[in-house]
């Protein structure tokens, strides 16, 4: 018909697998329409399902189990999965942006109710990066500023690598920096 359906299903190849049909372990079919646009774990044995407007996650052992389900009020920008959570990038019905946390039991800690301006956006479980061409602000997870710089020339991305370092993408060239504790230092007198 004209309806799109749209499920999720899960499957156990082990012992605990072949006593269930087709070694369906479990299955949510999602309301008229609404998609799943990704699926990633948050650590080995927590899987977010995000949806358009929303996420479930769900504790994986033999079964899964529903941890939570949480739709949003304001619209979902953007999505990043991390080692323990998730970020999430929130618009209110006035356009304002928000960055949120949500740990791998779906409680939600607002992080930033004002980002800035952005391309793209990279993360980790301690930090957040965003990006535009010749602009750069990393954030901790608690909402601090850690760096903010303008570029002269134009850069592709920027990643963070874990231990202070960045992966900084220009045409045909990838280079790697460090941050020292002279620059946070600097940052911190700000």
């Amino acid at each position: 018909g004209n309806t799109l359906l749209c499920k999720t299903t899960f499957y156990n190849a082990d012992e605990v697998g072949k006593n269930h049909i087709n070694n369906i372990v479990g299955q949510k079919t999602f309301a008229e329409n609404l998609l799943v646009h990704d699926v990633c774990f948050l650590n080995e044995d927590t899987l977010c399902v995000l949806v358009e407007n929303g996420f479930l996650l769900y504790h994986l052992t033999e079964v899964p189990e529903l941890i939570c389900e949480k739709m949003l009020q304001e619209t979902m920008v953007e999505a990043i999965c991390v080692d323990g959570g998730l970020y999430v990038v929130k618009e209110g019905a006035d356009k304002q942006r928000t960055l949120c946390f949500f740990d791998k039991k779906g409680n939600e800690k607002t992080i930033l109710k004002e980002i800035p301006e952005y391309e793209s956006i990279a993360a980790t479980a301690e930090e957040i990066v965003f990006f535009s061409p010749q602009n750069v602000s990393i954030y901790r997870r608690n909402g601090s500023k850690k760096y903010s710089a303008a570029f002269e020339q134009s850069l592709e991305a920027v990643f963070p690598a874990g231990n202070n370092r960045y992966f900084l993408v220009d045409r045909g060239k990838v280079q790697t920096i460090k941050l020292s504790n002279h620059t946070r230092k600097a940052e911190k007198e700000q």
